[in-house]
């Protein structure tokens, strides 16, 4: 059987066989179309041969805090854009909390995507602003998620630079805690 449906990041080419072949993006183009569909949110669908899967496509199918962003984004937004570099940064907020707070304190799930749709490697500098924090959120965690490794924390005016490929995205969470 061959199903050929909105297709992310692998394709399936019907003729009177069905025939599994890889995309034509490249991983970090795979990484920028899902991370836009999910801080969007947009629906997602996949057209291929799971029994051929890849374990990268794989992993990006079934990235936890990908699905979650998108099922639950609120507050999704372009909140600024580079013409001459190909730089966009997003964000979005997403409801529920991810992490377990102290009694004074209550989690926000914030988001960042810096797509870099330029051909050079390029450089973002990010602050707790850009991720929509609140001046009461005194301590912002940030993890990549795509590898699931924190990568730096914001406090107040702290930056945290980010280093994108061409092509590619850097999608940020970070935990900000808020006291009440």
């Amino acid at each position: 059987v061959c199903v050929c449906v909105c297709v992310c990041v692998c394709v399936c080419a019907c003729h009177r066989t069905c025939r599994y072949h890889k995309s034509n993006l490249t991983r970090g183009e795979q990484r920028m179309q899902m991370a836009l569909w999910g801080i969007a949110p947009s629906p997602l669908f996949f057209g291929g041969d799971l029994t051929r899967m890849d374990a990268f496509t794989f992993s990006l199918l079934t990235n936890t805090d990908l699905l979650w962003l998108n099922n639950a984004a609120t507050k999704s937004e372009e909140i600024r854009q580079n013409n001459s570099s190909g730089v966009r940064v997003w964000r979005a907020q997403r409801q529920g909390t991810a992490l377990v707070a102290p009694p004074h304190q209550r989690n926000v799930t914030k988001y960042v995507g810096v797509f870099n749709t330029g051909s050079a490697p390029a450089n973002e500098a990010l602050s707790a602003a850009d991720f929509g924090a609140q001046s009461g959120e005194a301590n912002c965690g940030v993890v990549d998620v795509w590898s699931g490794k924190h990568i730096g924390s914001l406090r107040g005016s702290m930056i945290l630079r980010v280093k994108v490929s061409s092509h590619d995205v850097a999608l940020l969470r970070a935990e900000c805690a808020q006291a009440f």
